[in-house]
């Protein structure tokens, strides 16, 4: 009863093996010439309406762009909330800390935000030169 129940596991992958050695079809090359993929995805791009105008590097630092924006405003945020605890904090030793932290905080993350920026700016830039 044992060795049934090695064997049933072992047999039930030889079966799904074998049926799926069976149903493989072989894939042949196509001629060079057919442009029948190129094609296809032509069509796939207008169906979907996808912008195919620039390269991937300006879509890249498009996308990084937004990202940096974003992030920058919410530092900008960040700033002015400090600021207005810092406003409102009447003397009050925690809130000015709290206060002071927090544009220390946001600065710095503003600061590293741009030089990020103008390290992926460099960077596509490179990219962009050595591809084209």
């Amino acid at each position: 009863m044992r060795s049934m129940k090695k064997i049933i596991p072992f047999l039930m992958v030889i079966f799904i093996f074998s049926v799926l050695a069976i149903s493989v079809q072989p894939v042949l090359a196509g001629d060079a010439s057919t442009t029948s993929f190129k094609d296809g995805l032509e069509k796939t791009n207008i169906e979907a309406k996808l912008d195919t105008t620039g390269t991937v590097e300006s879509k890249i630092g498009k996308i990084a762009g937004i990202i940096f924006g974003f992030v920058s405003i919410v530092f900008l945020i960040m700033i002015v909330y400090g600021g207005i605890i810092w406003m409102t904090a009447s003397g009050t030793e925690a809130n000015v800390k709290k206060a002071r932290a927090t544009l220390v905080h946001a600065a710095i993350g503003l600061f590293v935000t741009m030089i990020s920026y103008q390290v992926a700016s460099y960077v596509i830039t490179k990219i962009a030169e050595t591809t084209s």
